[in-house]
């Protein structure tokens, strides 16, 4: 897999004050960011392109993709997967914060997590700022 260190477009910084109104990211970009095991619940449309950003080193992630019509597969964003979504189901566990918001998303779109094909990121270790890039090939989440 390619690294490709992001170049995102930063506001203006004098005297330790930020000069509002620059755009932070480009047109189209959004940013969720992911306290550690924690969990975000994005919608995905055909060729979106997802980048996770692992900004400390060492940090493993767990992507789990679901079509719209409740499949599973790493493989719908170009990842290699065959793993249990373990860590998804341990942020299931905890009724608040994300794990909450998580599951609420998973209901309301009939996903069924036991039957998901997890892809593991950096699962062998990574350096702070190491990229790893997939496009969407489906409608989901």
């Amino acid at each position: 897999m390619k690294t490709i260190i992001p170049r995102f477009e930063t506001p203006f910084e004098r005297n330790g004050v930020l000069i509002p109104g620059l755009p932070v990211l480009g047109h189209g970009v959004e940013r969720y960011p992911v306290p550690g095991g924690g969990s975000r619940t994005v919608r995905l449309r055909p060729g979106d392109e997802i980048g996770v950003l692992d900004r400390e080193g060492l940090q493993p992630v767990e992507l789990v993709v679901f079509s719209s019509d409740g499949q599973s597969s790493a493989g719908f964003i170009g990842a290699a997967g065959g793993h249990r979504p373990e860590g998804v189901l341990a942020a299931l566990a905890h009724p608040d914060g994300s794990g909450a918001r998580l599951k609420r998303a998973l209901d309301q779109g009939g996903y069924d997590l036991a039957s998901a094909d997890a892809a593991i990121v950096f699962e062998a270790g990574s350096r702070p700022g190491e990229l790893a890039t997939f496009t969407s090939q489906v409608d989901g989440l």
